[in-house]
């Protein structure tokens, strides 16, 4: 709401779409990778790393002044 004042709907709809289209992804991607390596770990590991770039993603992002 801070970065588009103008157009919320839209962010969150973007936003809502974007973690609908994680929550199918994200096990079919778990079980493929657990598949190929055997390792439980190496999912999650992949998870944290993507945490950690939007994490410093984040920084990136500027905010409109008014």
């Amino acid at each position: 709401m801070d970065i588009t004042p103008k157009y919320v709907g839209i962010a969150s709809g973007l936003m809502n779409a974007g973690s609908a289209v994680a929550d199918i992804i994200s096990p079919i991607a778990f079980g493929i990778i657990i598949d190929k390596t055997g390792n439980w770990s190496l999912p999650f590991y992949g998870s944290v790393a993507l945490l950690v770039i939007g994490i410093f993603l984040t920084f990136l992002v500027v905010t409109p002044t008014y």
